[in-house]
């Protein structure tokens, strides 16, 4: 059931960091404060690590007898990690080459993809530990 938390938490994380970045250029504090892109791909990457939990834990479902209970689905940690990664690792390629295009037409000169892709894949790890935290509170709480 709290899955779908999971999945609504990273839309509503992806709103906001979208208002943020809306914001970010309205006055200039991606140039002000260098340090605010940062915060941004920190938060871009807690997002997509929501999300890419989401569709972790619905990608293991799919694989349960129909009769098991799907609230006590153990994942190998690992397993779990490696999906994590790829899906940050995808999604953060694709927006860095994004950048990178919209830079050439625009010319905001701000390419620092590795950084970016860095910053990007802390914050889907700190989700990941979340709500690998709250699936092993759960699981807890079934005992």
């Amino acid at each position: 059931m709290y899955r779908k938390w999971l999945l609504l938490a990273g839309v509503i994380d992806l709103f906001i960091l979208s208002l943020l970045d809306k914001v970010a250029f309205q006055h200039y504090l991606y140039w002000r404060y260098p340090w605010f892109d940062i915060i941004m791909h920190l938060i871009g990457g807690v997002a997509i690590g929501l999300i890419s939990a989401y569709v972790y834990w619905e990608w293991q479902k799919e694989k349960l007898p129909k009769d098991q209970n799907e609230e006590r689905v153990v994942a190998s940690r690992k397993v779990f990690y490696t999906f994590n990664l790829g899906f940050i690792s995808i999604i953060g390629l694709g927006w860095e080459i994004f950048e990178v295009w919209a830079d050439r037409i625009i010319r905001f000169n701000s390419i620092n993809a590795s950084e970016d892709l860095f910053f990007g894949i802390i914050g889907s790890l700190l989700a990941g530990l979340f709500v690998l935290w709250i699936h092993n509170y759960n699981l807890k709480k079934l005992k």
